[in-house]
């Protein structure tokens, strides 16, 4: 696990704690984790410039700009093609409102920001993996008990991204 993993688990706590009490992820918080990457880029283009035989991760400035720029753009991908998406289905009437929030695909943007493109489908792949099992123990307890009026709960996403990015770097550590 690398310092950047380590970084968007902590990161991820205050942002789980408000998805599940308010069912929002605040645009304050991911300023800040915004915020906090270009100082960690920053910070690393001034340690390797005063110490310019040293590496960071074998990693040189130019590196790091690029590495920087390509997260940018794919995470400005990201959130274009989810918008496509949701206005082509809401076009052909495929769907009437889109469960996934706003903030969630503002979340999965800003996470492209820290991590590699693999980590970052793994995460996307473990969430709904574990989102989706927790679904159907859910149907399963509350359906047993004539309780469908809880079944129709939605449930916040932020606490499953953070379970898939616990798992996906819990995995990485041991590989």
């Amino acid at each position: 696990m690398n310092f950047l993993q380590i970084i968007v688990i902590i990161l991820l706590i205050p942002i789980v704690y408000t998805d599940i009490k308010y069912r929002k992820i605040r645009n304050r918080y991911l300023i800040g984790v915004i915020v906090l990457r270009l100082l960690i880029l920053v910070c690393s283009i001034i340690y390797i410039q005063e110490n310019y035989w040293v590496k960071i991760g074998n990693k040189k400035i130019f590196d790091l700009i690029i590495e920087f720029s390509w997260s940018l753009i794919s995470s400005l991908g990201f959130i274009f093609l989810v918008f496509v998406y949701i206005k082509i289905l809401k076009k052909l009437d495929k769907i009437q409102t889109f469960s996934l929030g706003m903030g969630d695909i503002k979340l999965f943007a800003v996470l492209l920001l820290y991590l590699e493109l693999n980590n970052f489908l793994a995460i996307i792949f473990c969430a709904g993996l574990i989102a989706i099992v927790c679904q159907v123990i859910k149907k399963k307890i509350f359906s047993k008990k004539g309780n469908e009026s809880l079944l129709k709960i939605s449930l916040p996403l932020a606490p499953y991204i953070f379970l898939g990015s616990i798992f996906v770097n819990g995995l990485v550590i041991s590989i």
